[in-house]
């Protein structure tokens, strides 16, 4: 039997905010340019913490243009309609991220300006390769949920005290080894069971593009592509080293992306993520 299961795994989904599912309906709602700020506005106010961590956002230095705001209506208006998915996406990946990681040698930190910078990079690369450029974003930032799931799961399962060190190029093996299951699949489960569109959640399983059956999907190489590019520029997580250094060069490749297109994503992703960063603290 896996040391941790899915039924675990459920758990610990249940008990965790509902800013993510919100996500799923706020794509739905963003779809239809018949929809306005009202609609977005009733189904936010279904989580009272994600309100008031979206006016904090708001009020933050990247998009702090005039007097402060004090009411969600506010805050939405102020960032624009253009904007609401990705301040609500990054407001819901603060909350998935309060709780410290035991296991895992990194901080909510890291794993936040991974997932920010990951997921600015696909969103760059998006129209390249025919992705839906928010499908990317959103797999971008997403791709690191399993790893929270699956840690929290560790602790209120296993209790073990202190994991053996994370080798360097063992990723997989090492989670197998303590958990029974990999980051990834955790992750597709979980987001599965949020009702996050397949492109996304099959992505994120198949990151690594790691001992898989099938081709995997474009957006799942363009993750790829991605991890490495973050990887280069310093932002990297731990333990991927391996799978980068094997398929990177070949996603890139099917993806007919240039080692030139990919630098100049990272360039414009990086200025970016430099301004917005500050909003993951």
């Amino acid at each position: 039997m896996p040391l941790i299961t899915h039924d675990s795994l459920m758990k610990v989904a249940d008990s965790l905010s509902g800013a993510p599912k919100v996500m799923t309906e706020l794509q739905d709602l963003l779809r239809d340019p018949n929809n306005d700020l009202d609609l977005v506005t009733a189904l936010l106010r279904q989580d009272m913490a994600l309100t008031a961590r979206i006016i904090r956002i708001a009020n933050g230095v990247f998009y702090n243009r005039g007097d402060p705001v004090a009411s969600l209506e506010e805050a939405l208006a102020k960032v624009g309609f253009g904007e609401v998915f990705r301040l609500i996406s990054i407001a819901s990946m603060l909350q998935l991220t309060e709780i410290p990681m035991r296991y895992y040698p990194s901080t909510p930190k890291k794993l936040r300006e991974n997932s920010l910078f990951s997921a600015l990079v696909m969103e760059t690369l998006a129209t390249d390769v025919g992705i839906e450029s928010r499908t990317a974003y959103t797999t971008g930032l997403l791709r690191g949920v399993g790893r929270i799931v699956l840690d929290l799961a560790a602790q209120r399962e296993l209790r073990i005290q202190q994991a053996p060190p994370l080798p360097p190029d063992g990723l997989v093996e090492w989670e197998l080894a303590l958990f029974g299951m990999t980051s990834y699949d955790a992750g597709a489960q979980v987001l599965k069971a949020w009702k996050f569109p397949a492109e996304v959640f099959v992505a994120i399983r198949d990151q690594l593009l790691h001992n898989l059956a099938v081709d995997p999907l474009p957006n799942a190489k363009l993750l790829h592509v991605a991890l490495a590019a973050v990887d280069a520029a310093g932002h990297g997580m731990p333990g991927g080293h391996f799978y980068i250094n094997q398929y990177a060069a070949k996603a890139r490749t099917d993806l007919n992306l240039s080692d030139e297109r990919v630098a100049a994503a990272v360039e414009t992703a990086n200025r970016r993520f430099e301004r917005m960063k500050a909003m993951m603290s």
